[in-house]
């Protein structure tokens, strides 16, 4: 999560530094609500390496990798990992960086405003994500938005915005049919799923966008767009870059396979379900 979503604050109730106003606390099945620090034996810890005055019953993390130098996270990273396995305990490890989580996590709980929105794998989080939320904290750059009205469109269930119109798989009209009559939805789609072509012919599931930057990271090229006033980030293998010039019109298909929709007040994802 964010910076003061709640995570310090969740590792203090774990630990028994603070105590909750309702619920209960579990730790291997064990109601320990009600004990203290000392009984509990679960130390926060802010750095690393990870030594204990005496073997712990879970271990809790807050941010430990905040201070090291993105150079060096991939490595401290790894041997991290081959240290908490060792203790063959559970282990709590707050994070804002997502790369940190995604590494290290079997489950991953995603917290917002000190609730929980989403626990899952990597995979899920990134390619199901359960709210614009948790969408827009998973994956770089981040995953696009555009505000649309659901439709019928020659009998397929389609999302309408001002800059394309999209067509839906047949599959996802019985989740979206009260929507199908102009209701308010997020088309969202992730960087890696759109392709980039010379092609500018109006049509389905395509926008057209002017290429303002490419910035070329060695294995990948993420390039910027701007349709509208909505910024669009693709993700492309470097040679597909030398055809494209900044400043030129391209057009930005998306597989309807590959699309997300979400309410637009709630922020719920809608499909796929």
């Amino acid at each position: 999560g964010i910076q003061k979503s709640g995570k310090t604050q969740l590792l203090r109730l774990v630990s028994g530094l603070d105590k909750p106003t309702s619920g209960q606390i579990f730790i291997d099945s064990n109601d320990v609500t009600n004990f203290g620090v000392k009984t509990r034996k679960c130390e926060i810890l802010y750095r690393i390496p990870c030594d204990f005055s005496s073997y712990p019953s879970c271990i809790l993390l807050d941010e430990p990798l905040s201070n090291i130098a993105a150079n060096l996270k991939s490595e401290t990273i790894q041997q991290l990992w081959d240290k908490l396995r060792s203790y063959n305990v559970p282990v709590i490890y707050t994070t804002v960086d997502y790369n940190e989580a995604m590494s290290l996590g079997d489950q991953i709980a995603v917290i917002d405003s000190g609730k929980i929105v989403q626990i899952g794998g990597s995979n899920e989080l990134y390619n199901r994500p359960s709210s614009l939320v948790v969408a827009s904290l998973i994956g770089s750059p981040p995953i696009s938005t555009l505000l649309g009205t659901g439709q019928m469109i020659e009998r397929f269930p389609a999302v309408t915005t001002a800059h394309g119109t999209f067509k839906l798989p047949l599959s996802s009209i019985g989740i979206l049919l009260k929507y199908l009559d102009g209701g308010a939805v997020y088309l969202a789609f992730r960087p890696n799923v759109a392709t980039v072509s010379t092609d500018l012919v109006c049509q389905t599931n395509r926008l057209a966008g002017e290429l303002k930057r490419i910035e070329h990271l060695g294995d990948r090229a993420v390039l910027r767009f701007a349709v509208g006033e909505t910024k669009i980030a693709v993700v492309q293998e470097p040679w597909q870059t030398n055809h494209l010039r900044i400043g030129q019109r391209y057009g930005i298909d998306i597989q309807p396979s590959n699309l997300l929709i979400f309410d637009a007040v709630s922020g719920q994802r809608l499909w796929p379900i």
